[in-house]
């Protein structure tokens, strides 16, 4: 056992050598009669300030886009040019096994939905049934 009647390790009690702990009084003061008005004053700066900086941001976002669109759209047009020089130049029959591989993918595209919405019918058609009986 400790000095203080508490067992050694154990937590309870005070730490020897430190003094009993008190909460300072609770202030009874008012706040000034100007306080609420420099207070709204003060967020009324803080708003417009906030207001005109983020008016500065949108202004640089809005440029920034529109660069990056340009960019973009510059981008694209190069990309078509040496498509459309390269399709030019392409012989027929690569040609024909292009057009049967997009064809080929847009009618896959097509077809797994319709197969999707057809397996949930047959799906929901078995589960109807088995409810009936």
């Amino acid at each position: 056992m400790s000095s203080n009647g508490s067992a050694k390790g154990t937590g309870r009690g005070k730490p020897p050598g430190k003094p009993a702990g008190r909460r300072p009084a609770a202030s009874s003061k008012t706040a000034p009669a100007g306080s609420f008005e420099t207070a709204f004053a003060s967020l009324g700066r803080k708003a417009d300030d906030a207001r005109a900086h983020l008016a500065e941001l949108t202004d640089e976002g809005a440029k920034n886009a529109s660069r990056s669109l340009q960019k973009a759209t510059h981008a694209a047009q190069v990309k078509v040019r040496k498509l459309n020089a390269g399709w030019k130049r392409m012989p027929p029959k690569r040609k024909a096994q292009v057009l049967a591989g997009i064809v080929g993918a847009i009618a896959a595209a097509i077809a797994v939905p319709l197969a999707v919405r057809h397996r949930r019918k047959v799906k929901s058609g078995k589960s109807g049934a088995a409810a009936e009986d």
